[in-house]
């Protein structure tokens, strides 16, 4: 599967930084598990701020 044109961890860290509420504030990330979330900086940035990461369940394909 392709990843899309713009979507990488830079768009995910770049929507954090907007985020208006203390990010410390911030207890879940939920996501799909889409490859630009699989990123070292999205993991730290999470770490830093003790928000855990929460995952879409996996799809089966038949």
């Amino acid at each position: 599967m392709q990843q899309e044109k713009n979507k990488d961890s830079e768009l995910v860290i770049n929507a954090f930084s907007r985020v208006k509420k203390a990010l410390d504030n911030i207890s879940i990330f939920h996501t799909d598990r889409g490859n630009e979330f699989k990123n070292k900086a999205i993991d730290e940035l999470l770490k830093t701020f003790d928000i855990s990461r929460s995952l879409s369940k996996k799809r089966i394909s038949l």
